[in-house]
């Protein structure tokens, strides 16, 4: 099955990195075929392309794709009649469409756009528009030079992670990442369902609880008694504690035995907000990949942040763990601090 998704245009290259890490951990034989501003194209062996989306932090929105057509109205007729619309069957349908960025939007008006689409989606689906309460939503992402369009198969719902954003946790400590940004980590672990994953420096537990809500057994820890004890309050309070477990420990002598663990994910601390102990960055990670590599098994990521490190190479720090660094994306997070988001691979 050829898919779009729409993402998220809050970081230039994590929405896409995200997009892959989720592939490799739900299905099979998968490549990307294309990537256009905000929205790729791709092919996988999915049984349920809707789980891209409930596990995703900055995947938007998945579909089947009918056709990708150049933004050039005279171009679009011909183009849309020779797409793969037969994939479905329906009695109704609406047509839905989004301008990223706003490519396009002066040569191709909403207008226009709409009546090309219907019109070619009403005779190839043999079915009438349905504005009020459509069986189908044929979806129209207009991006960089394209006009990308297919069935809608499932959307993330609005202010989902809202809820339990770290403010109204029970217990808060300044710092805390979001629930989008703390499953992007989760994803680029290729954590799987039913798996175990870790998170060494668990501060208030937010990685545990994203890890837990997608079906995976998380086990979390921090040197810090308070923030323990904080981490298992709030999986307490999402009702998460069967899928969870909260130790006690320092990330240089991580309490589990060798090949044990799935995935890591964590964000050691760095940042204005929280407190090294008196150790150098370096060190804890240093610390935090030596403890990965022994913990994790064979073929498995560690998905891990760090600041610009002043002329020290990441990839050594990694290397001299017996890791392979995979990928990295940077995040400013403010005028002193940039983040690096890393994945690595213990071969």
């Amino acid at each position: 099955m050829t898919l779009y998704a729409y993402l998220s245009g809050e970081h230039p290259t994590l929405p896409l990195a995200e997009l892959k890490a989720i592939l490799d951990a739900e299905a099979g034989h998968h490549v990307i075929k294309d990537f256009f501003e905000q929205v790729a194209l791709f092919e996988a062996d999915l049984n349920d392309p809707p789980i891209i989306v409930l596990r995703a932090g900055m995947v938007r929105e998945v579909g089947s794709l009918v056709a990708v057509c150049e933004a050039d109205y005279r171009e679009l007729k011909a183009c849309l009649d020779s797409g793969s619309w037969n994939t479905v069957r329906t009695g109704s349908f609406a047509v839905k469409i989004h301008y990223v960025k706003g490519f396009a939007k002066k040569s191709l008006t909403p207008e226009k756009l709409v009546e090309a689409v219907a019109r070619s989606a009403a005779r190839a689906l043999n079915a009438r528009v349905d504005l009020s309460s459509p069986e189908l939503v044929v979806r129209v992402l207009v991006t960089e030079g394209v006009v990308v369009v297919g069935f809608m198969l499932a959307t993330r719902p609005r202010g989902l992670m809202h809820k339990r954003r770290p403010r109204l946790r029970p217990f808060f400590k300044p710092g805390a990442l979001s629930p989008q940004l703390s499953r992007v980590f989760v994803n680029l672990s290729r954590v799987r369902r039913s798996e175990v994953f870790l998170d060494p420096f668990c501060g208030t537990g937010g990685f545990a609880l994203e890890a837990s809500l997608i079906g995976a057994y998380s086990v979390c820890g921090d040197i810090d008694r308070v923030m323990a004890w904080g981490s298992r309050v709030n999986l307490k309070w999402m009702r998460l504690e069967p899928r969870s477990d909260v130790y006690l420990g320092d990330v240089c002598r991580v309490p589990l035995r060798s090949s044990s663990i799935d995935a890591v994910g964590t964000d050691p601390p760095y940042g204005r907000s929280t407190s090294t102990r008196r150790r150098r960055v370096a060190e804890l990670l240093r610390c935090l990949l030596y403890s990965a590599a022994d913990a994790l098994r064979r073929g498995r990521y560690v998905s891990f942040a760090s600041p610009l490190l002043g002329g020290m190479e990441l990839e050594d720090i990694v290397g001299e763990a017996g890791m392979r660094l995979v990928e990295k994306h940077y995040m400013r997070v403010h005028r002193s601090l940039t983040r690096i988001i890393a994945v690595a691979l213990r071969p």
